[in-house]
């Protein structure tokens, strides 16, 4: 399959106009300065993509051959960048062919770029045959680059009609539109940072298996990021760091130190949303076809750069149905959603903490010689060894103090888990859990937490399972396929049943009956685990009451 290559050579293409603007800080349109512009490019391209990769670099990695052409015309520069290549796992190979851009000097020391994607890229394996193409209709791009700071100042692109077709069967994809667009813009809070918002949007996503069936459709696909405080020069720090480690090729595992002080302080607050709408998968196998009228995804860092952060995470997942549906339309939950988020982080002790272990890192051994002497008898190795307590390894030595490093850090900042929410809804079952958990030095176990869980549809789930196997004559859902309010039973055996109807009877009678805001029955349970080290349900102490006694 080819879509994982598809989707990762895309990402790495954006980066072709990164490489190509960091190198873009030459004198205006003219033959020096395009002599200027082609040295500075080629020493661009040199340092972020080496012509035949980073060493130990993993793979995908973006390699170039060939000569760079810059030609003035007008106000502006053309540049045909060398051929491009995306190298894979076992030397596969997508070919970009020739790339050509317009790189114009602005007046305000920033260059505009724009240029386009090549109509057609080709999928090629180890030995140079073709496995698959990637063609698009439209694709044009344009961005503005600031070399004083080294910051991607703007970006849009625009593709359409993407299709991408395997030269060995059916298998393929096909896209309708993409639309990309970013902004950065000097911050008002903080001087020398900037804030900016990024978007991509894709319309009519489909997939189809090497005969050419429909595996997976997607309406529409919306990612949005913001990001507020960017430090530009503490990322292209962290860039810089990040290639040198990638470079050590593992040898010196200390010298990812050298990531936490660009790192911790690179931003202030960034956002990621995403939006998925329409989705259909299908399984050309069974015949089973799942269904999603919409996904939301958010997640949220305030105050990275801060003594303390605040994360949070949100989740919706609208109209799911599965046809055949293997649990009945009573059952099988539609929507669920999840509120989470982590208060009063301690990024200031993280990051010390971080450094330590990093630092303390020891030097890689050197490759063992193969000895010449005999190795001694195995059993009375072992007969030595068996009264000695095994020494601690030093990774689990300085692991151990990382964790308990961080642990009195969350404790002093009073880190806690917020649970806003987690709920599952289905037409004759339900869940909703809430609550917190905080970290605590003095608390018997590190910590206390209190939730609270609302159980719907225990007795539905206690009488399906306990009802006659066989449902009567036209007892069937709005499908006509699976039996309304019917678990099925058909591949549980008899004994297994009564199993499941004892456990959910016992979590039935623990919960404390009552009704929710529609009038349903429901039981509530109140999980609390205090400083003393107790569990406790509904206020009295689980492990007497489950007869499990204190240990």
């Amino acid at each position: 399959m080819f879509y994982p290559k598809w989707l990762s050579s895309c990402l790495l293409v954006a980066g072709l106009a990164v490489a190509l603007a960091d190198a873009a800080a030459a004198a205006p349109a003219g033959p020096e300065g395009a002599a200027d512009l082609a040295k500075a490019i080629t020493a661009g391209l040199g340092e972020w993509f080496p012509a035949h990769g980073i060493r130990g670099q993993a793979a995908p990695r973006l390699t170039w051959q060939g000569d760079l052409i810059v030609e003035p015309k007008d106000e502006a520069y053309r540049v045909t960048l060398p051929k491009m290549a995306l190298i894979f796992e076992g030397e596969q190979r997508v070919d970009f062919g020739d790339v050509a851009v317009m790189v114009t000097p602005n007046p305000d020391a920033t260059y505009g770029i724009a240029g386009e994607l090549p109509a057609t890229i080709h999928f090629l394996d180890n030995d140079g045959g073709e496995n698959a193409t990637l063609s698009l209709a439209r694709r044009d791009f344009t961005a503005v680059w600031q070399p004083e700071n080294q910051l991607l100042r703007s970006f849009k692109g625009n593709f359409e009609d993407v299709r991408l077709a395997s030269t060995h069967d059916k298998a393929g994809g096909h896209i309708g539109s993409i639309d990309a667009q970013s902004s950065q813009t000097a911050s008002t809070e903080q001087v020398g940072r900037w804030d900016g918002p990024a978007s991509i949007t894709v319309h009519d996503i489909g997939l189809v298996d090497e005969a050419g069936r429909p595996i997976l459709h997607l309406d529409d696909v919306t990612l949005q990021k913001t990001i507020r405080g960017l430090d530009a020069l503490r990322a292209l720090d962290f860039s810089r760091a990040l290639r040198v480690q990638a470079a050590a090729s593992g040898t010196d595992p200390a010298g990812a130190a050298h990531l936490v002080e660009p790192l911790r302080g690179m931003f202030r607050d960034t956002e990621i949303k995403l939006d998925v709408a329409g989705v259909t998968a299908n399984n050309p196998q069974d015949g089973m076809t799942v269904r999603v009228s919409h996904v939301g995804y958010q997640t949220a860092v305030e105050g990275f750069d801060q003594e303390q952060a605040r994360m949070s995470l949100a989740l919706d997942v609208h109209g799911l149905g599965v046809d055949p549906n293997p649990l009945g339309i009573d059952f099988l939950p539609h929507d669920a959603a999840l509120r989470l988020s982590a208060e009063h982080l301690p990024m200031t002790g993280f990051w010390g903490a971080l450094s330590t272990y990093l630092k303390s890192a020891p030097a890689a051994p050197a490759a063992k010689k193969r000895s010449k002497i005999a190795v001694p008898d195995s059993d009375a190795e072992d007969d030595a060894t068996d009264d000695q307590a095994p020494e601690p390894s030093d990774d689990s030595v300085r692991s151990a103090a990382f964790v308990a490093a961080i642990t009195g850090a969350a404790s002093d900042a009073a880190t806690s888990l917020q649970l806003a929410n987690l709920t599952i809804e289905a037409p004759a079952v339900g869940a909703n859990l809430s609550g917190q958990a905080t970290v605590k030095a003095d608390a018997a176990n590190g910590g206390v937490a209190d939730f609270n869980l609302t159980l719907r549809g225990l007795d539905a789930i206690v009488k399906s399972f306990g009802a006659p196997p066989q449902p009567a004559a036209g007892a069937t859902s709005p499908d006509g396929k699976t039996p309304r309010g019917k678990m099925p039973k058909a591949s549980k055996p008899a004994d297994e049943r009564q199993s499941l109807i004892g456990v959910v009877g016992l979590i039935e009678t623990l919960g404390q009956l009552d009704k929710d805001s529609e009038g349903r029955e429901v039981r509530r349970y109140r999980i609390q685990y205090t400083a003393d080290g107790k569990a406790m349900l509904n206020g009295g102490d689980l492990a007497p009451l489950l007869g499990l006694g204190r240990h």
